[in-house]
């Protein structure tokens, strides 16, 4: 199966060991992600919610500026890749 990759690049990212913490999450409908860093287990995962923490404040700053304000997001991001 393809995993999907994170948007952005993370010190720790769980990429390679993704089938491996797969097989230790619980079961159920929420997952909670207490060190989110760049996502890539809850974006390999088909959980019905999602509650993502990080100490990082800026990160989850831009988490909800992602969720929140998407179409601002890419038209700012695009700017600045086809300046």
């Amino acid at each position: 199966m393809k995993k999907n990759r994170a948007f952005l690049k993370w010190a720790g990212g769980e990429i390679p060991l993704l089938d491996d913490i797969k097989k230790h999450l619980p079961q159920g409908d929420c997952l909670i992600e207490p060190f989110v860093g760049a996502g890539s287990v809850f974006l390999n995962t088909d959980f019905s919610r999602y509650i993502l923490a990080d100490i990082n404040s800026d990160l989850i700053g831009l988490y909800n500026i992602v969720k929140l304000q998407t179409d601002e997001y890419v038209a700012a991001a695009r700017e600045m890749f086809t300046a």
